[in-house]
């Protein structure tokens, strides 16, 4: 005969409802976030960009890289290019913020 032990029927449903809320506001945040989903090592999406103030390529290693952006802003913007509106990943500077960086809209396709 089986009997049940009500401790861990317990937290096997806590458990689980839990998983569904975490699962159920993840889905939500990914349709209010606007920007794509860019941030894995932060570092190496730096190496081409000209909106840090770094030098260009791979002339610093990641670490090194890493530790020069340490205490940087960041911010998510976007900016017009030939073919379209362009997402970019830019230090929050005096620099960029009064350039053409403009914030994401909802309404608009990025290429």
């Amino acid at each position: 005969m089986y009997v049940c032990n009500w401790f861990w029927l317990a937290l096997y449903l806590l458990s689980t409802v839990l998983l569904i809320v975490v699962t159920v506001c993840g889905i939500i945040l990914k349709h209010i976030y606007l920007g794509p989903d860019i941030f894995g090592y932060v570092s190496s999406i730096t190496y081409d960009s000209a909106f840090f103030g770094l030098p260009p390529g791979r002339t610093l290693d990641s670490i090194k890289r890493s530790r020069l952006l340490k205490d940087m802003r960041y911010r998510v913007g976007a900016v017009d290019g030939a073919q379209g509106p362009h997402v970019i990943f830019t230090a929050e500077t005096e620099l960029y913020t009064t350039s053409t960086i403009v914030a994401l809209r909802s309404k608009t396709k990025y290429v």
